[in-house]
């Protein structure tokens, strides 16, 4: 059955009342004072009409008004007497700064603030059962941490925990929604309203309803905080963001892989929400991690992370930070960092030294969420400093996304999210020995058109305990322009903290801090680039034996997503891929405007051919009829037999898609 949710959220209008201006008039007994005594209505609906009357109270005719920032879709009269009227339907869900003035034929004036909250009244849609709920259980919540643009094509982050109730309700939830165009907003979520789907495929569906006077009244707060900016990174387009409101519900797309004999482990996600009334597209994507209840206390930290958190710096510029940290009882201390932002001259930091933190006590005994600082100092007086709520996994892994208002240049780091990971006390020079992967994302910023566009990137290289590149590719689109170079010998340098520069040609130079042993996900670094992409990503072990894949290796089911599509031009999809271990894959994939259909398709089976070289690279082509920025799909893959990591090597805009194996072997 549908419910419906109301957005039309009161929010009480912030009144500002300037001065009067003294003047003589010839009007003999008129008032020698001027005001506006009528308010704006503060709330109204998309594609409800919105009228509001002000009133001049003295002065002398005529008047002059003068009415900026209402909502989209609704205009003044522009009359010439003691009352204005505005009136319209509002397009757009927004949050609007309504600022009016009037003067009257003497030269006395008057002005008023006013703050509109524009929503839409949404149906709140359950997910469809699927008949395979019950394998979800109270006993193994998840996180999700998923990246992109929200439906005004603002950059957006989101965390958040669901716990699946076994019958497709939801037990518990909490969400962190941080965004260019909403600030933060810790989302209430209405549990009654909520629900989850799954199937036998493995592929689920969530939908979140968010409490209505929560995310309003919240984004209330942060409206000070968070101006309206030019969107460089977005679309392809130069526009400007109005300030919105956090949407009231929130659907998911999911499928889970990493099956052992505790259940699924981990999984991808993507946002599957239509199109908003403003006509962009909620395009996020990411993962997701089933998470360890007993460790939702700050006891179960370990003393050692490394993390990497990447997203936008305040002026819309693309940044990557990665680095290690000292937890003692929630205190953050020893901190070195490696930091690229595209807004800086130079881009790249260099290693920096002395950071600290803190871990606050109170942990969420339902959700594993948590909330902390951090400060790096950048040199001189500068900080790289942002408050962030986590996500606890296990006591060795929690998801990261910044709390700051990501437009308060003055006091904000911008917009950042990620992971950290539990990592040794120390490490030796000759920590790396054995075959690796590299999978990452930057942004090539074009000043020119106010834009720019993805750059995708994959690799493998040999490393060993010596000091030793021993050889390797990167495989890079960059805008369209599809390559492979050749890692020829060179050194790596691991200091006691982990950070490990990488010299070798044609490698990039990437920055990379080590992880502890079987980290979840194969995840041994987070890796920042020194580019002028601001790239960054993980790495990952392939084997410690020289490698001798072929297309048998891919013989089983695999979890797969986009990740971040950092320009929000591409849309964004998940789903099942199955290899037959020769040449052949069939898969099933739910759509969010990825092929070209503008809007979010589920369910869509299609089937094509991979191959797999000894080194572990291949293609995987998709069938003709397929296509991705009007280019038939295909995408150059590296795998290590249970993950694949996948970029387009044919379209002008490309992508970093991310498999795991479903089942894990044996």
């Amino acid at each position: 059955m549908t419910r419906f949710l109301s957005a039309a959220v009161s929010i009480c209008a912030l009144c500002v009342l300037s001065g009067c201006s003294g003047g003589s008039n010839s009007g003999g007994g008129a008032q020698k004072t001027l005001s506006i005594s009528e308010t704006l209505a503060s709330t109204g609906s998309v594609g409800t009409i919105y009228t509001g009357t002000l009133s001049a109270v003295g002065g002398v005719a005529p008047y002059t008004w003068m009415v900026i920032g209402l909502p989209a879709g609704v205009t003044p009269t522009a009359s010439a007497t003691a009352t204005e009227t505005v009136m319209g339907t509002p397009t757009t869900a927004a949050t609007s700064t309504v600022s009016v003035s009037v003067s009257d034929s003497s030269g006395l004036s008057a002005s008023q603030t006013f703050m509109v909250v524009i929503s839409t009244t949404t149906a709140v849609v359950p997910c469809t059962a699927r008949g395979n709920e019950s394998v979800l259980t109270a006993s193994a919540p998840f996180a999700f941490l998923v990246k992109g643009y929200d439906g005004t094509g603002s950059p957006v982050s989101i965390a958040g925990s669901f716990t699946p109730n076994g019958d497709g309700t939801i037990k518990a939830s909490a969400v962190d929604y941080t965004g260019f165009s909403t600030g933060h907003v810790q989302l209430s979520v209405t549990l009654a309203m909520s629900s989850y789907a799954f199937g036998s495929d493995n592929r689920g569906c969530l939908t979140l309803s968010v409490s209505a006077v929560q995310a309003a009244a919240q984004n209330a707060r942060k409206a000070a905080l968070a101006p309206q900016f030019k969107k460089i990174s977005g679309r392809k387009e130069h526009r400007e963001a109005a300030l919105a409101t956090p949407p009231l519900s929130i659907t998911f797309s999911f499928v889970l892989g990493e099956k052992t004999g505790s259940g699924f482990q981990s999984g991808r996600i993507i946002e599957f929400d239509s199109t908003s009334t403003g006509g962009s597209t909620y395009i996020t994507a990411g993962k997701m991690h089933v998470q360890t209840p007993a460790a939702f206390t700050l006891a179960s930290f370990q003393s050692n992370y490394a993390f990497g958190v990447d997203g936008w710096d305040p002026k819309v510029n693309r940044i990557a930070l990665a680095g290690t940290f000292i937890n003692a009882s929630g205190a953050l201390s020893g901190g070195v960092a490696d930091y690229n932002d595209q807004g800086l001259e130079p881009a790249a930091s260099g290693e920096l030294d002395g950071g600290t933190g803190t871990i606050n006590a109170t942990i969420d005994g339902s959700t594993g969420r948590g909330t902390g600082s951090i400060s790096v100092p950048l040199g001189g007086n500068t900080f790289l400093a942002f408050d962030f709520s986590f996500y606890v996994i296990n006591g060795s892994d929690f998801y990261i996304v910044s709390t700051d208002s990501p437009t308060a240049v003055a006091d904000s780091s911008g917009l950042l999210s990620g992971q950290a990971l539990a990592t040794n006390a120390s490490f030796t020079p000759g920590s790396l020995n054995g075959f690796y992967l590299l999978a990452g994302s930057g942004f090539d910023f074009d000043p020119y058109d106010y834009g720019g566009s993805n750059v995708a990137e994959i690799g493998n290289f040999q490393a060993s305990s010596a000091g030793s590149i021993i050889g390797g590719n990167i495989y890079l689109n960059d805008v369209g322009t599809f390559g492979v170079q050749a890692i020829s010998g060179g050194t790596y340098v691991t200091q006691t903290s982990g950070r490990t520069t990488i010299t070798a040609t044609g490698s990039g130079g990437p920055v990379c801090y080590l992880t502890g042993p079987s980290s979840d996900e194969n995840i041994i670094s987070f890796f920042v680039g020194t580019d002028s992409f601001a790239t960054s990503g993980a790495g990952y072990l392939q084997t410690t034996a020289a490698p001798n894949f072929s297309a048998t290796f891919l013989n089983s089911s695999f979890a797969m997503s986009s990740d971040e599509d950092l320009d929000g031009y591409n849309g964004a999809i998940d789903g099942v891929f199955t290899f037959d271990g020769v040449s052949k894959y069939s898969a099933i994939i739910d759509d969010n405007a990825f092929f070209g259909t503008g809007q979010p398709t589920p369910g869509q089976t299609t089937t094509g051919t991979f191959t797999v070289n000894t080194d572990g690279s291949g293609i995987l082509s998709f069938p003709e009829g397929l296509a991705h920025e009007g280019v038939p799909a295909s995408w150059a893959i590296l795998t290590n037999g249970t993950q694949i990591f996948a970029i387009d090597n044919a379209t002008a805009d490309p992508l970093l898609y991310i498999f795991t194996i479903e089942e894990q072997p044996d």
